[in-house]
């Protein structure tokens, strides 16, 4: 399996080099340090060796880092900040992942026939198959898709087996933000119905998208009945289509927005409104505003491209960024980055911006209180940061930007020539010949990221305000 870290993270490759011990130590950066200005600290995890897989976590509860390693003599272990867990005959490939607040980890192991889910270093019970791990996004809770001997499936959740069905749909399988409902796709031979909370919906001949609004009261899915499609809201049957798409709740769950089509005209229908026809939408670009009064989209129709915010639509692009229209967290403003012939600008509040070669596809980013907006940018062969309209200096790649809790500090990975280093308030750290992790403010105002040396020497790096 691959070595998975972001590309703009430029870990680059492992060695073999044995197991470190756990140490502190403070690293000199090789840009001194300003006066008044704190020299960061740089405490020795883990020497990294024969690792086939990585996943990081960066949260306001600190950065963590997690590993597959192989055995010198077969076999497969995680490694998690450092500490290896127990060896199993093999782990299950994408398996491996921290909970959303970065404070529990989960994986699926393989011993002698058997698959287990392991969560936080203790194993389940085995099944003939287990499927990835979900935890809710507050990390409470978690739970699995499971195959069984006799062939049937079940849902494990805090580790007890649920009902059995013919199929479940591991994808499918999604909890509430809370932890306190659980719902998936599972089938009766050859209908197929939405097990939530324990009860079941109507039978229906194909099975859509299926999502919790962020506060768990509203549950939202799309099905086939027939050869027709609706959309299902808490029970409730919207207009009935040829086809259905994307699927978007607000977080109160109060408003609904998705992809459809009737004959051969598509169009996001929103609240029960259709919007303008469209070829197609950009992938994962349905978002609504945290507050769920604003709604936005980004469409196709033939070559060109055009953004829809509010149900007005936006000028005609040749190109649009990834994702979803960026909404700020009041919900005031919104940006996305789009392309004119050649050059790339951002579009802040319907405001074109400066044109540039590049965007990078992590921007933009607002700051807590939408005040500020930051987003990466080329020209040529640099690199650089454009934060409040003013850019940072040139470098060879810009990766993740992040704004303090208070919105004043900023921080952001770059590329200088073959070192990646994290640049804080304008300030360059430490070099570096990767970040593996973050960076991320805390809670108590503290700047941490996870670095890797040239002797592959993965450490945890604070720098207090």
């Amino acid at each position: 399996m691959k070595y998975l870290i972001q590309c703009m993270r430029q870990v680059g490759c492992l060695s073999s080099a044995a197991l470190g011990l756990t140490a502190l130590r403070l690293l000199a950066a090789d840009n001194p340090t300003p006066a008044g200005k704190p020299t960061p600290q740089v405490e020795t995890v883990w020497r990294l060796d024969r690792v086939i897989f990585a996943t990081d976590s960066a949260t306001s509860n600190g950065c963590h880092f997690a590993a597959i390693t192989k055995g010198a003599g077969g076999g497969q272990s995680v490694v998690v900040d450092g500490r290896p867990g127990q060896k199993c005959d093999a782990i299950g490939e994408g398996s491996l992942q921290f909970s959303a607040d970065g404070t529990r980890v989960a994986y699926v192991a393989v011993v002698g026939g058997k698959q287990f889910a392991v969560v936080d270093g203790k194993a389940g019970p085995g099944f003939d198959e287990v499927g990835s791990p979900v935890f809710s996004a507050n990390g409470s809770r978690l739970a699995y898709t499971a195959g069984k001997s006799n062939g049937k499936a079940v849902v494990v959740a805090d580790g007890q087996a649920g009902p059995e069905y013919d199929r479940i749909s591991q994808t499918s399988l999604i909890l509430s933000a809370d932890g306190l409902r659980i719902a998936c796709w599972a089938r009766k031979g050859e209908k197929y119905v939405v097990v939530a909370d324990g009860q079941l919906s109507p039978e229906y001949d194909e099975a859509g998208l299926l999502i919790f609004s962020a506060d768990g009261k509203s549950l939202a899915y799309g099905a086939r009945k027939g050869d027709k499609w609706l959309v299902m809201v808490n029970g409730e049957a919207g207009p009935a289509y040829d086809g259905l798409g994307a699927l978007a709740l607000s977080a109160h769950g109060k408003r609904v927005a998705y992809l459809a089509r009737k004959g051969d005209k598509s169009f996001v229908v929103v609240d029960d409104r259709p919007g303008p026809e469209c070829d197609g939408l950009l992938q994962d670009s349905l978002a609504f505003s945290a507050d769920g009064k604003r709604f936005a989209y980004k469409a196709a129709k033939g070559s060109r491209r055009f953004v829809v915010v509010d149900g007005q639509m936006s000028p005609e692009y040749e190109g649009l960024g990834n994702g979803s229209p960026v909404f700020s967290p009041d919900g005031k403003r919104v940006a996305y980055a789009a392309r004119k012939g050649q050059k790339w600008s951002m579009v802040v509040d319907g405001q074109v911006g400066p044109e540039y070669d590049g965007i990078s596809q992590t921007s933009p980013v607002f700051n807590p209180d939408g005040q500020r907006v930051a987003y990466g940018a080329n020209q040529g062969s640099k690199w650089f940061f454009v934060v409040d309209g003013q850019p940072s200096p040139d470098y060879e790649a810009v990766g993740k930007l992040v704004f303090s809790a208070n919105g004043k500090r900023v921080a952001y990975v770059a590329k200088k020539g073959k070192k990646s280093l994290v640049v804080t308030d304008g300030q360059p750290g430490p070099e570096f010949k990767g970040i593996a992790a973050g960076p991320v403010f805390r809670r108590d105002g503290v700047l941490e990221y996870m670095a890797m040396d040239e002797n592959d020497v993965l450490s945890r790096v604070t720098a207090r305000p």
